[in-house]
């Protein structure tokens, strides 16, 4: 669940330095991928998960690929675990 959000982070991310690039604001952009402003404003906010036809609007758009546009999912790790004084002592004992 935490890697489905972060996904969207990146990919709210992704759409609006590729927007800002372009030097498209986001009235431009949301015309140009067939949406309304409030649904753009949401996918770069990660506040909602775009449809396939949202995605295919914002390549469009935005003049990009489908993979340019969607972050990679198999960067993304979780982050680990911090260690207490106790484990590093049951480590140590271990080694």
């Amino acid at each position: 669940m935490e890697q489905d959000k972060t996904l969207l982070l990146q990919l709210g991310e992704r759409v609006k330095a590729l927007r800002v690039t372009r030097g498209l604001s986001q009235e431009e952009l949301a015309e140009r991928a067939g949406m309304s402003l409030k649904h753009l404003g949401e996918i770069e906010r990660a506040a909602t998960e775009p449809s396939i036809t949202a995605v295919l609007g914002l390549c469009k758009g935005l003049e990009v690929r489908v993979l340019e546009l969607l972050p990679d999912p198999a960067r993304i790790t979780p982050e680990p675990k911090a260690l207490s004084r106790d484990d590093w002592q049951r480590i140590l004992e271990i080694t």
